[in-house]
């Protein structure tokens, strides 16, 4: 498989709705690229002569670098102050701060979803309703 199929969008933070698409994609991305290990929980390597060392850093490393070739502004800031380098930390930081799991951002969620509307009835309605079948699944992950 080429690098090329797979597409993290770039996340900056202004619009937490767009959390979860990132999420999402850098979630698959993390699997099929077999990083995942490395945001689900702190991989070790404080010890070399462990047999599990070099994996262990080769998933940290890639997970810090996916992680930086796809946030800027405020989210790359995460990354800045994770002093420790660990994806784990960095990616709890971002889900707890970014993650739409409040009252507000239920709201907002709820206000694009009464503002997607069928603009014109003749038209195909097919994207309309994926626009729809997105909001009802960031309701969900609330």
């Amino acid at each position: 498989m080429s690098d090329n199929m797979f597409h993290i969008p770039v996340f900056d933070g202004s619009s937490k709705v767009d959390f979860h698409t990132y999420k999402r994609a850098f979630e698959a991305v993390a699997m099929i690229k077999q990083f995942d290990e490395a945001i689900e929980g702190s991989l070790s390597i404080a010890n070399p002569a462990v047999v599990t060392y070099a994996d262990n850093l080769r998933k940290r490393k890639l997970a810090w670098s996916y992680m930086t070739l796809s946030l800027k502004g405020a989210p790359a800031a995460i990354l800045e102050r994770t002093a420790s380098r660990d994806p784990f930390v960095a990616w709890t930081a971002l889900c707890s701060q970014y993650e739409p799991n409040t009252i507000k951002a239920y709201n907002q969620i709820m206000r694009d979803m009464e503002n997607c509307i069928l603009k014109e009835p003749e038209a195909d309605p097919e994207p309309w309703m994926q626009q729809l079948d997105q909001y009802n699944a960031r309701l969900q992950a609330i």
